[in-house]
């Protein structure tokens, strides 16, 4: 049976976190610490690839800086009410990644992989 995750996996994908279901806060990281790209060299660039379920209408941003700054996925319009989502986003080895919601959202799943440097 194929689920959920192994949709958006590719063949040299690596799992790097995950929170299967959970309730997120507003402006609240996602994850509880960021996440650090692996086997990117100093100057090379990589993906990461955000899957999200979400039973609200709610946008979601990300960071590669720490939090010094977020950027909206799908041009910062609210992603639809009981959708799935995937989103790349480019990397280098030095990028500390993490996602928020603008809204308390219920029911929310998020796995992140790296896919594959570029």
């Amino acid at each position: 049976m194929v689920t959920k995750r192994d949709i958006h996996l590719q063949a040299d994908s690596k799992p790097l976190n995950n929170i299967p279901a959970g309730t997120s806060k507003s402006t609240t990281d996602w994850f509880a610490s960021d996440i650090v790209p692996i086997d990117l060299q100093e100057d090379e660039v990589g993906r990461i690839r955000i899957w999200v379920s979400i039973d609200t209408t709610d946008i979601v941003k990300y960071t590669t800086d720490g939090g010094t700054s977020f950027k909206a996925v799908n041009s910062g319009v609210a992603l639809a009410v009981n959708s799935e989502f995937a989103f790349d986003v480019r990397v280098t080895s030095t990028s500390l990644f993490n996602i928020q919601f603008n809204t308390v959202t219920a029911n929310v799943e998020c796995f992140v992989d790296q896919v594959n440097k570029e």
